[in-house]
């Protein structure tokens, strides 16, 4: 099974903190990818993915603890497929 690298997954509905926030990372060379809704992130989210997420609290649709469940559910159960319900 092929590996992402660690890096760093900004989930932030936002335009300037997610922009931002990347600009920081990827100017320290550390990888990083960007989303603007938990289920942008859901929807290309791999089980080989590793790394760390920092999520927006507050989103539309899905806020940060919701995505956090579903995280937690698709790394922990692998035939978990995402839907809009998680």
């Amino acid at each position: 099974m092929k590996t992402t690298p660690p890096t760093v997954y900004i989930i932030d509905d936002e335009p300037a903190i997610r922009d931002s926030l990347t600009l920081m990372i990827a100017q320290e060379n550390i990888p990083v990818m960007a989303f603007e809704s938990a289920q942008a992130f859901l929807e290309v989210c791999q089980q080989d993915y590793s790394g760390c997420a920092i999520v927006d609290y507050r989103m539309p649709e899905m806020d940060g603890l919701e995505l956090q469940y579903c995280i937690t559910h698709y790394f922990f159960n692998r035939s978990w497929q995402y839907s809009n319900q998680c």
